[in-house]
């Protein structure tokens, strides 16, 4: 029987950085494509989370935005999308700066994207230095969302940049020194 963990760390291509500032990107096209390894992880953070009341997801682009409606179709809410700066045309948006290892980025969500009060579960495929996850949760409090938890399909564990977000609750379905 093959281990899943195994199986997932076996389906991600280290590819060359498009951005000759880092070393590599994680490439997760055959991860996706295999239905029943992706079926296992939505199923594992599905199981962690559907006793909690959580109104929507939230997830930044762009391999992230694959897990995340997922996991909202398996807990039958919305998924609200986290965007690059630029990337959404709307003027009605507030934005969250964060560095990277190649740089700045920001984030971008509609100012009416949630509602005070509601409970949010960020979702993102890989957690590597946290400064991604660390923007999700500054915009969503920025709306007055409570974020009930986070989840990742793999947790980066050489990084360790799990412990910029040690202030709430997280939930990895595989650790793995990329």
């Amino acid at each position: 029987m093959v281990d899943v963990n195994e199986k997932i760390k076996g389906l991600i291509d280290i590819l060359p950085s498009y951005k000759n500032m880092r070393k590599e990107d994680k490439d997760l096209t055959h991860l996706f494509k295999d239905h029943s390894t992706l079926k296992h992880i939505v199923n594992e953070i599905k199981e962690k989370y559907k006793d909690e009341k959580i109104d929507v997801v939230v997830s930044a682009e762009m391999q992230g935005f694959v897990l995340a409606s997922m996991i909202a179709q398996e807990l039958n809410i919305g998924m609200v999308p986290l965007r690059k700066l630029k990337r959404n045309k709307s003027k009605n948006t507030i934005t969250e700066q964060y560095m990277q290892a190649y740089g700045k980025e920001e984030l971008e969500i509609h100012k009416d994207a949630l509602k005070e009060g509601e409970n949010v579960l960020i979702v993102d495929d890989i957690i590597i230095t946290g400064q991604t996850a660390l923007a999700a949760s500054n915009l969503v409090e920025k709306l007055g969302g409570n974020i009930i938890g986070m989840a990742f399909m793999i947790e980066d564990d050489k990084n360790k940049g799990i412990n910029k977000i040690k202030n709430y609750k997280t939930f990895s379905v595989i650790k793995h020194k990329l």
